[in-house]
C-alpha cells in the first residue's frame, strides 16, 4: 500500500494518522514492513496541496479486511491518495519458463557447411 499524507501535518498529528490507520489493520491483519520515502513535490496540485510525505506499507490482510482499509483511507482528510496493491508469488512454471527463455537453444549456434 502506497499512500500520500499532507506535508504539512505535524509529527504528532502524523503520528495519530498512523495509528488511527494501523488499529484498522491489526484487527485482523498486520504491518509487514513501513517505510517512509520522504516528501516530494506532487505533478499537480491535490486538495490544494504541493507537496506530500510518500510512505510504502507492505500489509498481510484479506480482502474482507483491504475494503475496510479502503473505506478508512477514503474518509481521512489528511491523506492526499492512497494506492492499495496485491503482490503475489510467482509460480514454479512461471519462473521456469522465464529460466528457459534465458537460455540459448541449441538452434540458434551457427551450422557448419560442407567443405569448410
Amino acid at each position: 500500500m502506497m499512500l500520500i499524507n499532507k506535508s504539512g501535518l505535524t509529527d504528532a498529528d502524523e503520528k495519530k494518522l498512523f495509528n488511527r490507520i494501523g488499529t484498522v489493520i491489526e484487527e485482523k491483519g498486520k504491518i509487514v514492513k513501513k517505510n517512509e520515502m520522504g516528501k516530494q513535490l506532487l505533478a499537480y496540485p491535490i486538495k490544494k496541496e504541493k507537496e506530500g510525505n510518500y510512505w510504502l506499507f507492505s500489509i498481510q490482510a484479506d480482502p474482507q479486511l483491504i475494503a475496510k482499509i479502503n473505506g478508512k483511507l477514503k474518509m481521512e482528510e489528511n491523506i492526499l491518495r492512497f494506492l492499495i496493491l496485491r503482490k503475489q508469488e510467482l509460480k514454479k512454471k512461471e519462473t521456469k519458463a522465464k529460466d528457459i527463455k534465458g537460455e540459448t537453444r541449441s538452434t540458434d549456434k551457427k551450422v557448419k557447411k560442407k567443405g569448410s
